[in-house]
């Protein structure tokens, strides 16, 4: 058995390199040399789109039997149904007149939002949430109501890391596997049923720094 990693790196609407992807390889010098060479930039206000990162994700090769999407982002998707921030201009650090939100009534919030979970679970992926700040928690939330489904053994994993880069492997290691074991247990449990049963990393990368 060998453990694959690919790399979806998502920006904004319109931002070049939009999303870059490393698709799966068992070669980890190759994914640190992928993440050396991509650059935080790019955006126009505070959001992202995190959607087209999930999107590209999926569209990866996957080939095995236990698939984990681990989303790591700092901002919410475009759209009022993943946040809760005013209209208004607002002030961000050294950037006084910046928007938090340029498309928050994008289409792409619901239908595209809706249809992207329900392939999700079609394509047996399960999805692990690591949580920089508290901006995402309305995003993270709608996510968990549109991807949990507990009776086939679904339920989105969601682990608080903040802003300490310390914190980050132990916490990626212990949410993956917290993951493997839930996608172990359900597919046992199929098997029980049925005896003929036959069986990401995303980054945030806007010009934001973490």
């Amino acid at each position: 058995a060998s453990v694959r990693f690919a790399i979806v790196g998502y920006r904004d609407f319109d931002d070049d390199d939009h999303p870059t992807i490393l698709d799966f390889t068992v070669d980890t010098a190759q994914c640190e040399r992928f993440l050396a060479a991509t650059e935080a930039r790019g955006g126009g206000d505070v959001c992202e789109d995190v959607l087209t990162g999930l999107d590209g994700a999926m569209r990866l090769s996957w080939s095995s039997n236990i698939r984990i999407i681990t989303l790591i982002s700092q901002t919410p998707n475009h759209g009022t149904r993943f946040h809760d921030a005013p209209a208004e201009v607002v002030v961000v650090g050294e950037r006084p007149e910046e928007y938090y939100d340029m498309h928050r009534d994008t289409d792409r919030q619901w239908d595209f939002t809706n249809e992207l979970f329900v392939r999700m679970r079609a394509q047996n992926i399960r999805l692990v949430c690591l949580e920089l700040s508290s901006e995402t928690r309305k995003m993270f939330g709608a996510f968990k109501n549109l991807y949990d489904e507990e009776a086939n053994g679904f339920q989105m994993l969601l682990e608080p890391l903040g802003l300490n880069p310390a914190a980050f492997f132990s916490t990626a290691v212990r949410s993956v596997w917290k993951s493997i074991t839930s996608s172990l247990t359900a597919t046992a449990s199929a098997l029980k049923q049925a005896p003929k049963f036959r069986t990401p990393l995303l980054l945030d990368i806007d010009k934001r720094p973490i």
